[in-house]
């Protein structure tokens, strides 16, 4: 004979609280992994906004070499350097003459009338 005792499942008070204990502790998983995804996710696009910044820079930077690399190499040139005595210090020749032609002036209109005081005024209608 055999005693159902045995093979009948034992719905114990322990068993239940284990279980809700370990659903709590994997939902607190879970829950940590997705915010340090979350976390890491939004820095990753961060970095990438600083690597294409500083892409950016790397390129106009070797624009800006490329440019006074050839500058550089230019100013090897005996007709540049002459320009540039001629342009710079105001160097001639000897036998030449520097003819140096200056922007116009801007007049500055400056106006004599003064601003006079109500009283001046009232006193001027009056003929004193």
């Amino acid at each position: 004979m055999v005693k159902k005792k045995y093979f009948q499942k034992k719905d114990s008070w322990e068993g239940k609280i284990f279980l809700i204990f370990l659903g709590i502790f994997l939902f607190s998983i879970i829950v940590f992994l997705i915010f340090s995804n979350y976390r890491i996710t939004k820095k990753r696009i961060e970095l990438q906004g600083q690597i294409k910044n500083l892409q950016n820079q790397i390129r106009e930077l070797e624009e800006k070499k490329a440019k006074l690399e050839s500058a550089l190499s230019s100013s090897d040139n005996p007709e540049f350097l002459e320009k540039e005595a001629r342009d710079r210090l105001g160097l001639k020749k000897p036998g030449e003459e520097v003819i140096v032609i200056l922007p116009p002036k801007k007049e500055q209109a400056t106006s004599t009338v003064q601003k006079k005081s109500f009283w001046q005024n009232l006193l001027e209608k009056f003929g004193f």
